[in-house]
């Protein structure tokens, strides 16, 4: 029989933590490990007391007690459920053992022949029950009943003791191996290299896990499976008590078959992290993160939820096959409503051993018991489940969140990836935009070239359309015009590659018609359309551009103040070509063309003769001289109009029906009117020079060639006003100039024009415009106040008067205006006769 001192050098080499402590709380045994945590030599520990070496002296009453109750337990089973493992604290400020603190687990007791025995383990080395079988000897108890399989051979290679670790390995009883030789354990076709492994291990010693060749070490159990291990071996000289000198060999052989699976997962992980390298989109990595989850872990039920920012909940992206079968279709979670969720937020993993209890899931219907998280930080979540509950270790959860982390170096790798794609697309984008800009900044000066030098609207209208045509990506463009029933767009001019577009019958201003350029001339806006194959099947007009190779389209309105000239249209080859850039220069191109006309259209009015005269009603009270027809319900004409250097406006106003005394006094209380002056009695007809210091409804319709002539206030509400157009202005025109500064505006007649005069009204603001500020007023006062009639009306003296000036300094101006418009006159004659 082996003696105590071959027991406790196999017990030396478990190097398990382990201390034994007899019923007084000495130390009788302490290995190496034990030794080297609580940093003091084994000389020291043997037969010291326990609680006074190690620990602290605040919890050593406690701890005593604590060792007490184990002692006198009855069983030597620590997964008992009726021996309560009250684990102590050694080390730390301990006078012994300064340093790091531990947990010293009571394990289990040992009985001898004479005395009982506790062992101790601190916490996180080697687990086992030590049970005894063999209380005459404590050491014989321990290796009998260590945690780890423990086989004695000669140095010949025969078995001669195991204990019951050895016999649960070889799945064989201590009879059937006593007497065979070690390499019987082992594979059998492969016995010649067991038995040179045998005989280098005794001479090497220590722990070997692979054979030269690199090959696993395996046992092979009564049932013929290959078991990895790991095995230390040490030569045990013979007592000086014993009969022979015989040496024996002792092989602590462990079985490392949860970490050969744990490093070949890894392993197999490594590999299987190239192949998400190679994943370019986030559905390719949720597949490949399960597929390595159920081929590469061996789990069932798993899944990949990625975190949505917009909607903030988890989305199920990927899965493996037996989830829809249990579960159905996934559903987006609520980050707080879910373990998953929880996983996320807190970036740490979740290991549930029963779910149906779980307070996050409290379902008895679930047939997931087991459930593992891991969170992919930063991005979302993989999950595992299992119909068995406690299913999940420490390790399958270590592994999946090994495999969460190559997830997120993935997912941050290909959401970098595709930053820098948008980024290098934005930037193409950006540069071909800024040529695009370029080019389009170089039209508008030539836009503006062209109408400075076009000498009419169409002349403008067809430069323009040739220009746009002509300008990247755009192949052609064409401008039309509200028809005078206001009912169609009329093309005016187009050019580039139209192949009979026009001559479709698509632009009617029909609310049921999409077409771009007649939804801007209704909407008097900027119309987009990036993809005129969108919707084909219920818009002909997208049929008839799609058929002429016309993709994108931009429609612009050309209007100014307010008042819609045309529409300018363009189309272009691709699809999505126009963009924000290029929409806005376009609109200030349009602006820009809109003025021109509206300039050539006031150009056109001052040369041409009176045209039709229109009447509306207004019920707009912004303008003072109709508040003050609406108040007194009175009517006046308007006889000349003068715009000065300052900014006011001077404006002759006759009073046909109303009392000139109530009149004066309301224009004299309201704002925008600067002053009022009453040029003599005039009988019914009284006459006022009115200065406004604001824009008021005469000057705005100047501005486009009409000419104010009549407010008749009919009743407290309705104000009716008589317009002359030019004879070049279509009607629609005229009442769109009144409505954009009066909506409400209504047009109750319109009349034909009367038998013009020689010199029209405009023409003769060429000669007016000669004369300086008080010339004009000079002059235009004693007309229009009856100084050159006969009998005279206004003399000079009451004139001056009314100007607040000198008599003298009167006839000057009035002389000085005389000379010039008489120059005026017989200069251009002159000139007409060729002298």
């Amino acid at each position: 029989m082996p003696s105590a001192q071959f027991f406790e050098s196999i017990l030396e080499s478990l190097s398990a933590g382990i201390v034994t402590v007899d019923a007084d709380g000495c130390i009788r045994y302490v290995d190496d490990t034990f030794c080297d945590a609580v940093n003091t030599g084994s000389e020291t520990l043997r037969d010291a007391d326990l609680f006074d070496a190690l620990v602290p002296a605040h919890s050593r009453a406690d701890a005593r007690e604590a060792f007490r109750e184990r002692l006198e337990s009855d069983s030597s089973d620590p997964e008992d459920p009726s021996v309560d493992e009250q684990p102590i604290v050694i080390g730390g400020a301990s006078a012994a053992g300064e340093g790091r603190s531990h947990l010293l687990v009571w394990e289990s007791t040992v009985q001898s022949a004479k005395q009982r025995f506790v062992v101790g383990r601190l916490d996180g080395a080697t687990s086992g029950a030590l049970q005894s079988d063999a209380a005459a000897d404590p050491y014989r108890a321990l290796v009998e009943n260590a945690p780890v399989p423990i086989l004695v051979s000669d140095k010949t290679g025969h078995l001669r003791e195991l204990n019951d670790k050895a016999e649960q390995l070889t799945g064989r009883s201590r009879s059937e191996l006593i007497g065979e030789k070690i390499t019987t354990l082992h594979p059998r076709d492969e016995s010649d290299r067991y038995e040179e492994l045998f005989e280098r291990h005794l001479e090497v010693g220590g722990t070997l896990r692979y054979r030269p060749d690199g090959e696993q070490i395996h046992v092979v159990d009564a049932d013929g499976d290959t078991v990895p291990v790991e095995i230390s071996v040490a030569a045990v000289e013979a007592p000086d008590e014993a009969p022979t000198d015989e040496t024996l060999i002792h092989g602590i052989f462990r079985d490392i078959s949860d970490q050969v699976w744990y490093e070949q997962t890894l392993e197999e992980l490594h590999e299987n992290a190239r192949d998400l390298v190679r994943a370019e989109t986030d559905v390719e990595i949720a597949e490949s993160i399960v597929e390595t989850a159920v081929e590469t872990i061996n789990r069932d039920f798993v899944a990949v939820y990625l975190f949505d920012p917009d909607d903030e909940r988890l989305h199920p992206i990927a899965h493996s096959d037996d989830v829809p079968e249990a579960f159905g279709d996934l559903l987006p979670l609520s980050l707080g409503e879910s373990i998953i969720g929880e996983a996320y937020l807190t970036s740490e993993s979740v290991r549930l051993a029963d779910a149906r209890t779980d307070e996050c899931i409290q379902s008895s219907e679930t047939p997931i018991r087991s459930v593992l998280v891991a969170p992919i930080d930063g991005f979302g979540a993989i999950v595992c489940g299992h119909t068995s509950v406690d299913e999940f270790e420490v390790t399958e959860q270590r592994l999946l969140e090994l495999l969460s982390r190559n997830a997120e170096a993935v997912f941050a790798r290909t959401e970098r990836e595709q930053e820098m794609r948008r980024q290098r697309r934005e930037l193409e984008a950006q540069t071909e935009t800024l040529q695009q800009i370029e080019q389009l900044n170089a039209d508008i000066r030539e836009i503006v070239r062209i109408a400075i030098t076009a000498d009419t609207r169409a002349e403008l209208e067809q430069k323009a359309c040739e220009l746009f045509s002509t300008t990247d990506p755009f192949t052609f463009a064409w401008v039309g015009s509200l028809s005078p029933e206001r009912d169609e767009l009329v093309p005016e001019a187009w050019a580039g590659q139209d192949q009979g577009y026009l001559d479709t019958d698509a632009f009617t201003l029909d609310e049921t018609v999409a077409e771009p350029a007649v939804r801007t001339a209704r909407t008097v806006e900027t119309t987009v359309v990036q993809n005129t194959a969108t919707d084909i099947q219920h818009q002909p007009w997208r049929r008839d551009a799609v058929r002429r190779g016309f993709r994108s389209a931009v429609a612009i309105p050309l209007q100014y103040q307010g008042v819609l000239y045309g529409v300018l249209t363009v189309f272009a080859s691709e699809r999505g070509a126009v963009s924000e850039w290029t929409t806005a220069v376009l609109e200030e191109c349009g602006e820009l063309l809109g003025c021109m006309m509206s300039m050539m259209e006031w150009e056109d009015a001052v040369l041409s003769e009176q045209g039709q005269k229109l009447d509306f009603e207004i019920r707009s009270q912004s303008c003072p001289l109709i508040r003050i027809a609406l108040e007194h319900q009175c009517s006046v004409s308007f006889d000349g109009l003068h715009q000065k250097e300052s900014g006011e406006t001077t404006v002759f106003v006759r009073l046909l029906a109303g009392s000139a005394e109530r009149v004066v006094q309301t224009a004299v209380e309201s704002t925008g009117i600067t002053s009022i002056r009453q040029l003599g009695d005039g009988g019914d007809h009284v006459l006022f020079q009115v200065t406004f210091s604001d824009p008021f409804i005469a000057t705005i319709l100047a501005k486009h060639g009409i000419r104010l002539q009549q407010i008749v206030g009919e009743d407290e509400t309705n104000a009716r006003i008589r317009v002359t157009t030019p004879s070049t202005m279509p009607v629609h025109r005229a009442v769109d100039i009144v409505a954009a500064t009066y909506p409400d505006a209504e047009l109750l007649a319109v009349k034909g024009p009367e038998d013009p005069p020689v010199v029209s009204e405009h023409s003769s603001e060429f000669v007016l415009d000669g004369l300086t500020d008080r010339q004009r007023e000079t002059i235009e006062l004693a007309y229009y106040g009856g100084y050159f009639e006969s009998p005279k009306g206004l003399s000079g003296t009451e004139l001056a008067a009314k100007m607040d000036i000198s008599s003298s300094s009167f006839h000057n101006h009035l002389r000085a205006a005389q000379r010039h418009l008489l120059s005026s006159l017989f200069d251009d004659r002159a000139a007409g006769s060729g002298r």
